[in-house]
């Protein structure tokens, strides 16, 4: 599956957190999640290969992306990274939380998923 395959490739992307940058990876890996988010909009009309792409891209962000969450805060603050990372966990639970939610109440509303695409994007590009 896309989420295995997401797992394997952890180890090359902690190479790449210390040889590209952390932040330039923050905006890649939202912008090619916001693309991802296209691609799956898109459906089936698109190649069935970037369509594909579309899931593997936006499972890898989502494993990678609180990994690297993680190691930003041990570099800002090592005295109190418990407290930080304690922080960062509450927050990203709300959040999902909240996206549950929202993508449910689109899609109850709109009988697809065009709306919750189009928010789980809007979102992503917002960051």
């Amino acid at each position: 599956t896309t989420q295995t395959l997401s797992l394997l490739l952890l180890p090359m992307c902690g190479f790449l957190f210390a040889k590209v940058g952390r932040r330039f990876l923050i905006v890649f890996l939202s912008w090619a999640t916001f693309g991802a988010v296209i691609a799956v909009q898109g459906g089936r009309g698109l190649h069935e290969v970037a369509w594909a792409s579309g899931f593997f891209i936006i499972s890898l962000t989502s494993t990678i992306v609180p990994v690297l969450g993680q190691a930003i805060i041990a570099d800002i603050s090592e005295r109190s990274v418990g407290r930080s990372f304690g922080l960062l966990e509450s927050m990203f639970s709300l959040s999902q939380i909240i996206t549950t939610l929202v993508i449910g109440i689109l899609r109850h509303e709109e009988g697809n998923f065009a709306g919750p695409l189009d928010f789980v994007g809007g979102s992503l590009a917002c960051r």
